[in-house]
């Protein structure tokens, strides 16, 4: 028995996307959404995802 796909992870091309969009570094970018540079960067490795909190702060800086 096989197990099935998971879902592919939005996050890291979410984040890179969006941090490039407003030129700002992974220490920057963190600083806004309330996490730290390392944070910022294992987001856009796909090791980790967003709390709920950083998800709703990047969600706005997206709206912006």
């Amino acid at each position: 028995m096989t197990r099935p796909a998971a879902a592919p992870n939005p996050w890291p091309a979410r984040v890179r996307a969006l941090r490039d969009r407003l030129g700002l570094g992974r220490e920057q970018f963190g600083h806004r959404v309330g996490a730290s540079a390392q944070t910022v960067m294992a987001w856009e490795r796909g090791w980790w995802q967003p709390s709920a909190e950083a998800q709703k702060r990047i969600e706005e800086l997206e709206q912006a």
